[in-house]
């Protein structure tokens, strides 16, 4: 396959590779940060470019990574917030083959300047012996297109997998596509999310490479009729990563084609066909750009949860001036003194450490949704046992309560179960989605 000595190339010589968008807009142009990954046989950069203005950053994600004769074959990526998820095509046996992703990473975005992987923020390979070769954003959720192996064959084809980003999962049950024409299938590697008139659908190519898209039912996976397009090969080659130009508006659409240049269309007033807008030609041979993601400005304001060891050392940040615990008012200082003060086996002070913090990082910005039942019975496990604190102890049946009830908590406030949210410290300034 062409893209093992494009990408050696790339390997070799450290290049960047650069993703353009043009804004679909008339003639205007809009400066635009587009995400790229590169499918380099190892060592591939993610790279970030604000057009047309430039500048271009970038950096090799730990995932990427791997001295020869190992293969990260660059694929998947997709911005959410400030972070950004990547996937890989992995072989360690140096013989060119295209094997399972292992699971799907997550750096800091950082603007583009990326940062070491965040294990906790990793979500798992929904299809373990398969690749996911396309990573897509709507609302909440990230989309993952699986089925790409090379020469194996991933059985049942394509797959697209949803993980909702609020619920912390799990992965939804497969929706299988069919009704492609290729017999190459499950190597389609252009991929996004449409909605039009509150009716979401999947847009795919027909097989790696290909500039024949469909749009399929994302309920069932069928073809749906009509939906079929080509975008002509003689102006853009092969044609890989797509993605929607306008915040998920499906009519502006924004194609990766040779893998070094980006063309871009407008669906017509149907939605079912193509007509080009512009090309942006001329990167050089080996650029490998995959998959695509351009970043967002409608980032809901989320700020990440803080451990109840930094809300104890840093009192002069919380945004509240007393909390209620278990129906019971308690001001600042009583708050700071239990913080400090050692549980010896006491489940209620366990129980309220974690209370304390999550509370203090909800009226920090810090989404609820996640820990609304584990909130509700805090509160009743705390009252049913009087002032704080209480003396429970983990034997009893209140005590094996409270320390359940901990435990949620207690993943919440290291960020266990809010993977889309913003990475912010109070008294830094406002967060920045």
């Amino acid at each position: 396959m062409e893209i093992f000595k494009m990408g050696e190339e790339v390997a070799k010589r450290g290049w960047l590779v650069l993703t353009f968008v043009l804004s679909l807009c008339a003639a205007t142009v809009e400066a635009q940060l587009v995400v790229g990954n590169n499918a380099a046989l190892r060592n591939g950069p993610i790279a970030t470019t604000n057009f047309p203005t430039g500048p271009t950053v970038s950096f090799v994600p730990d995932g990427a990574m791997v001295a020869a004769p190992g293969i990260r074959n660059g694929r998947g990526v997709v911005v959410q917030c400030d972070r950004v998820y990547y996937t890989h095509l992995r072989d360690d046996t140096g013989t060119f083959l295209l094997g399972p992703t292992d699971f799907i990473h997550a750096a800091p975005f950082n603007g583009g300047l990326g940062g070491p992987d965040n294990p906790a923020w990793a979500l798992p390979n929904p299809r373990p012996g398969c690749g996911v070769q396309d990573l897509a954003s709507h609302g909440d959720s990230i989309y993952a297109l699986t089925g790409y192996l090379f020469p194996a064959v991933c059985p049942n084809g394509l797959q697209v997998f949803k993980w909702s980003l609020v619920t912390n999962g799990p992965w939804s049950a497969p929706v299988t596509i069919t009704g492609l024409a290729s017999t190459f299938s499950p190597l389609s590697d252009g991929f996004t999310i449409l909605e039009t008139n509150g009716v979401v659908t999947f847009l795919i190519n027909s097989s790696d490479a290909s500039c024949t898209y469909s749009q399929f039912n994302s309920t069932n996976g069928l073809l749906i009729p009509n939906t079929t397009f080509t975008v002509p090969s003689g102006i853009l080659g092969g044609c890989t990563g797509i993605d929607t130009a306008d915040n998920n508006v499906p009519t502006h659409l924004v194609f990766v084609s040779h893998q070094n240049s980006i063309s871009t269309h407008t669906l017509n007033a149907s939605g079912f066909s193509s007509i080009i807008n512009s090309s942006v030609p001329g990167f050089p041979p080996w650029s490998v750009v995959e998959d695509i993601s351009l970043v967002r400005d409608n980032c809901p304001l989320n700020n990440c949860p803080l451990t109840q060891g930094y809300w104890k050392t840093h009192s002069r940040f919380w945004p509240v001036t007393s909390l209620i615990l278990g129906g019971r008012t308690y001001p600042a200082a009583t708050l700071l003194t239990l913080l400090g003060t050692s549980p010896q086996g006491d489940t209620s002070l366990i129980l309220a450490h974690q209370l304390i913090a999550a509370l203090l990082n909800i009226a920090n910005g810090s989404d609820p949704t996640p820990i609304a039942a584990a909130l509700t019975a805090a509160n009743s496990e705390l009252a049913a046992v009087g002032p704080l604190p209480a003396g429970v102890q983990a034997s009893t049946a209140a005590g094996q309560a409270m320390t359940a009830t901990a435990a949620i908590l207690d993943s919440y406030n290291n960020g266990l179960l809010t993977r889309g949210c913003t990475e912010h410290l109070p008294g830094t300034g406002p967060a920045q989605p």
